[in-house]
């Protein structure tokens, strides 16, 4: 169980496989629902927003321990699409907001991104899109990167593009 994720804190939405070794059944897919409970197999519900699957996977194996498991060795392992490295969200004037994957077999760049969320809409500020992320140094602070989009697609300048990392926030804002 120490070799389980201890850096990234769950989400609501968050997807993933949850597993007792010592069960001897095969891993069961659960998530994070929209109260930030998790539906735990045989204990119920257990809060898991702000915790690591390490946090989350010793507390489970403490409730299994009570009344359940003499030993209980807990598994929680993001679940991960094969095809997708993971996801991120595009906000504001783009004409289809929301989330799109990563593609695993490629590097996504915000311009790429806006496209695929159908481009600007008129009332976009293409100049100014915000990449908020996560830091890496940091996990309770973000980051924030600010990309000329519409620069970069108007000249062809690519190299000024910005890949995007998974759980990216793409904010484009108004004129």
């Amino acid at each position: 169980m120490e070799l389980l994720n201890n850096t990234r804190p769950l989400k609501i939405s968050d997807r993933f496989w949850y597993h007792v070794i010592e069960e001897r059944e095969k891993p069961v897919r659960v998530f994070v629902n929209n109260h930030g409970y998790v539906n735990i197999p045989l204990i119920g519900d257990v809060y898991g927003v702000g915790k690591t699957p390490r946090q989350l996977a010793y507390e489970v194996k403490a409730e299994l321990e009570k009344d359940f498991f003499h030993n209980a060795t807990v598994i929680i392992q993001k679940y991960t699409n094969e095809n997708v490295r993971g996801e991120i969200t595009i906000l504001g004037e783009v004409r289809q907001p929301g989330k799109q994957n990563i593609p695993a077999d490629q590097v996504l760049y915000v311009s790429e991104a806006i496209l695929a969320a159908g481009n600007f809409s008129q009332e976009a500020d293409g100049r100014a899109v915000t990449v908020v992320r996560q830091d890496p140094e940091n996990p309770d602070a973000q980051v924030r990167f600010i990309v000329d989009v519409a620069g970069i697609l108007a000249t062809g300048k690519y190299e000024f593009d910005m890949p995007v990392e998974p759980d990216d926030l793409i904010i484009v804002p108004k004129l």
